[in-house]
Formats: C-alpha cells, structure tokens, sequence
C-alpha cells in the first residue's frame, strides 16, 4: 500500500555544498509513495530551489517533485509502475541563505518490493534485536522459577 517517505533536511554545509538527511543518502520507497523534502529548522538550509533527476528520472514520477504551495516543502508521487530494486539518483539544489548561491547534493531513491519493511542491509539488525528478546525472556523465566523455588523451600 502507498505510504509517505520523508526525507528530512537536517542540516546543510554550503563549504562542502553537503546535506545531512535522515536516511544517509539514499531513500527506500515503493511503489505509488509519495516522497516528501522537509527542511528542519536550524538546519542552516534557507530552501530548496529544485529537485532534479539523473538519468531515467521520469520513468518513476506519476508526479515529478514540485514545490507544496509557499510551505518550502516539496512533493512527488512515484508511479506505481516503477521498475523495482532500482536506484535513482537525483539532484537537490538549495541554498544557505536567501538570495545566496545555489548549492547541490545527489542523494539516491531505491524502489524496494512492496511488502519489504526492512532493507536487506539492515536484516542483521532484526536478528540481533530478536535474539537479544529471547534472552531478555529466558533470563526472565529463570528468574521466576527461581524465585517460586524459594518460596517453595521456604514454606516447607
């Protein structure tokens, strides 16, 4: 089912023309989502002048990135025909201050199967979590059953 991806601008270096942004560079996102770019505050980013892309850009777009009114959000919707398990880079081109230089950064969308909650890259992360929840448990149990077998022995 098509969901919201956000990629939040968290901070901007106009030295190095760098944005920091909450996924590290490159966006999962599936089919029909629609992408949203959000400057956080602080950021050192005045705006976003435009979202280009590189490549077959168009092929993935039911709407290309376009600005959301005056709000300094912008917004896309990728078709829901856009090929899988590919990559797309793309060009945000912003600047520092108002009226400043236009700066650029190329992040990357990934189009993952429908259905993929977690990127193959992050799989391990599931296991260790999981792992570390069955101890949790285990240790737990022990626990009780130690102390139901002080009990036990204190009231015999």
């Amino acid at each position: 089912m098509p969901g919201l991806r956000l990629v939040k601008i968290i901070k901007g270096n106009p030295t190095t023309q760098e944005l920091e942004l909450n996924y590290n560079g490159r966006r999962d996102a599936h089919k029909g989502d629609r992408i949203q770019w959000v400057i956080n505050g602080n950021s050192g980013v005045h705006s976003i002048v435009e979202i280009l892309g590189k490549g077959n850009w168009s092929a993935i777009w039911q709407s290309l990135p376009a600005p959301v009114g005056s709000s300094g959000v912008w917004r896309g919707v990728l078709k829901t025909t856009a090929p899988i398990n590919t990559e797309y880079q793309y060009l945000i081109r912003w600047t520092a201050k108002a009226n400043g230089d236009v700066l650029t950064q190329d992040p990357l969308i990934r189009i993952r199967p429908t259905g993929v909650i977690i990127p193959p890259d992050q799989f391990f992360l599931v296991g260790k979590v999981i792992t570390q929840l069955i101890t949790f448990l285990l240790m737990l149990t022990g626990i009780s059953l130690f102390i139901l077998w002080l009990k036990k022995r204190k009231d015999n």
